[in-house]
């Protein structure tokens, strides 16, 4: 009835050893008692609602009415679960944690320890803008709320509030009952509403303040600015304010939610919301880190964040990313890091239509020389601004100058600016208009990304459940961890019981194990040769090789799991496959099912043996295709 291939299915295999309970020891200090649900078996149903994009309440009707759900999280057929409150008590510790994505984690190592990686040293960046919780406020509803979360939060605020404010009446969470069709009331209020917040803010007690009165403190500051401006004809020292005319561009949306913001992803793509940040191995699709940040602001800029994604990596990787990667900053830090960059360049624009860029000038950073098209050469000024800018100003040269009206329109003539990584951006340019192997690359390599972002905003879950970045975050961290478990068993994921280490009476107990059986020779698995382990026959009296029994391998294996305890690791059938025609392709179709039940059926003989006998193998597949052995 469940799909063997599935999540559902591994999950109620190897929720144990994936979700060990040392992992979440920490969320239960406490030593009396357990808890009510175990830890595996709510990480196991937070993976599952992440996956399918279930609220709290769906997921538990899942556990208790759909037989996939109980048979991943082990309960059984009559159980009925648990409230769905249990899930937000278990978030909340989660979120408590020193590392609150403690799920992701989980997964990364999982993927560590299987070498699925190891090879494989592409990371492609991108973005996706997710939709907040909340509704959008206008100014109005903003101040108002802010006023009254200032008197409800504050100690001492209630009576401010009741003395200093005129403009309406905060015992009331509705709007102003006014004319709204008329322009003049609707100026008059929001005058009315600035200055109450004014005296509010200049009027409270001074005290030491917990978390949540600063956080009202400081929003109410925020959003009594952020949309006006002095009236007509006020320098704002006599208190008349309007609706300014633009939007800020760091505007707070919802005092509901006051991380969310207005997004520009494009020119005519707006939402509001966050924008998710991944870094993703190209080649299996696997998450290798994500971030969840504010929508807008310099300091969440893709370019920024990026690094973030990659401090994480030590080899020397092959970073891809569109031309929202291509600032001069991110590129001098990945080539200082040992990173080959193959990220689109931002397009130049020429100050004239048709006319000439940055790149038709000859520029000499070393020399500090600049040539413009024309042949005229003028020297570059020395650092200054906060970017550090040179400049090469042309003057009275462009006055003559037969090629001004495809220079410049400056009265002053032309002024060529650079940056301090001008050589690596026009090199990149270079690069990208010339190297055919980059542009193969790049055609290549980068697309795969925006298949992960469509699986990762599949299931509506483009919307995000909760607020603030925080809570986000960790849930976007849960979201990846649950599409890296599910490539995982696609690509052939399983769990190899090894004997442990640490009671073994010789360091090689388990090559000795198996060579007891049929004298195998210690193979370390399919991520270095390719596929089963290779089996080296023993000799017969006549000289030729023999078969060997699985009750003999059976039988070594249960006297020498008796005597040494037995530990386990993950491994994944991704490193058998090998490319084909520009892609990663199986050497036959059900490899990664096949090599699974090969290694069931030689270790355990647990799906199909016979007592005594050889343990059956699918015939659907040719016995080459098998091992050696099957020769």
């Amino acid at each position: 009835m469940i799909p063997p291939d599935g999540v559902h299915a591994f999950l109620a295999q190897h929720r144990e050893e994936l979700f060990e309970p040392e992992a979440f020891a920490d969320m239960y200090p406490s030593p009396n008692g357990r808890p009510s649900a175990p830890p595996s078996v709510l990480a196991a149903v937070v993976v599952l609602q992440a996956l399918e994009g279930a609220s709290d309440r769906e997921a538990v009707q899942n556990l208790r009415y759909d037989l996939w759900w109980k048979a991943a999280c082990g309960l059984g057929l009559h159980d009925g679960g648990f409230d769905p409150s249990l899930l937000t008590y278990f978030r909340r510790r989660l979120a408590a944690l020193a590392d609150p994505r403690r799920v992701f984690t989980i997964t990364s190592r999982v993927i560590a320890e299987t070498g699925v990686l190891k090879a494989r040293q592409r990371r492609a960046l991108d973005s996706a803008v997710l939709d907040d919780a909340v509704a959008i406020q206008d100014t109005v509803t903003q101040i108002i709320a802010c006023i009254r979360r200032v008197a409800r939060e504050v100690p001492g605020a209630g009576e401010v509030v009741a003395r200093h404010c005129r403009a309406h009446d905060y015992a009331d969470p509705g709007k102003p009952r006014i004319a709204w069709e008329d322009a003049q009331a609707r100026v008059g209020l929001v005058d009315g509403l600035v200055t109450d917040a004014i005296n509010v803010l200049a009027h409270v007690p001074e005290q030491p303040l917990g978390h949540a009165a600063a956080d009202a403190v400081g929003l109410l500051a925020l959003v009594a600015g952020q949309d006006v401006e002095p009236a007509a004809g006020s320098d704002g020292s006599d208190g008349r304010w309007r609706i300014c005319s633009g939007t800020a561009s760091d505007r707070v949306v919802s005092t509901v939610d006051a991380d969310s913001r207005h997004v520009h992803k494009s020119r005519t793509q707006r939402q509001d919301g966050y924008k998710a940040h991944v870094a993703v191995e190209p080649e299996t699709g696997l998450f290798t880190a994500v971030a969840l940040r504010p929508g807008s602001g310099p300091d969440h800029h893709e370019a920024v964040i990026a690094a973030d994604l990659l401090v994480d990596e030590y080899a020397p990787l092959t970073v891809l990313g569109d031309s929202a990667y291509s600032a001069g900053e991110l590129r001098g830090l990945l080539a200082e890091s040992g990173h080959r960059t193959v990220i689109n360049p931002a397009p130049l624009r020429a100050v004239v239509a048709g006319g000439f860029t940055l790149d038709d000038f000859t520029i000499d950073t070393a020399a500090g020389r600049v040539a413009c098209p024309a042949g005229h050469t003028v020297a570059l000024g020395r650092e200054g601004g906060p970017h550090r800018q040179r400049k090469a100003e042309f003057g009275h040269r462009c006055g003559p100058c037969p090629l001004r009206p495809r220079c410049t329109t400056a009265k002053n003539g032309r002024i060529v600016t650079i940056r301090p990584h001008h050589d690596l951006q026009a090199a990149a340019r270079r690069r990208a208009c010339e190297d055919p192997g980059w542009q193969a690359e790049y055609r290549r390599w980068r697309p795969p990304v925006e298949r992960c972002i469509a699986w990762l905003a599949d299931k509506g879950n483009r919307r995000l459940r909760y607020r603030g970045t925080v809570d986000n975050d960790i849930w976007l961290h849960t979201r990846a961890a649950a599409l890296n478990l599910r490539r995982l068993v696609n690509l052939g994921l399983t769990h190899t019981p090894q004997l442990d280490p640490a009671r073994s009476r010789s360091p090689k107990i388990f090559s000795s194990l198996l060579g007891a059986a049929d004298r195998v020779v210690a193979d370390p698995g399919p991520a270095v040769h390719g596929g089963p382990p290779q089996r080296a026959s023993p000799a017969s009296a006549t000289g030729r090789p023999r078969r060997t029994r699985g009750s003999d391998h059976r039988a070594a294996f249960r006297t020498a799991r008796s005597e040494t305890g037995v530990a386990g690791r993950w491994t994944s059938a991704a490193p058998l496959f090998r490319r084909r025609k520009g892609a990663a392709q199986p050497w036959w179709p059900g490899a990664d099912r096949e090599r699974l039940e090969w290694r069931a059926s030689s270790l355990h003989a647990a799906d199909g043996g016979r007592p005594g006998g050889t343990a059956q193998r699918d015939r659907s597949v040719p016995p080459d295709r098998h091992c050696r052995r099957s020769r």
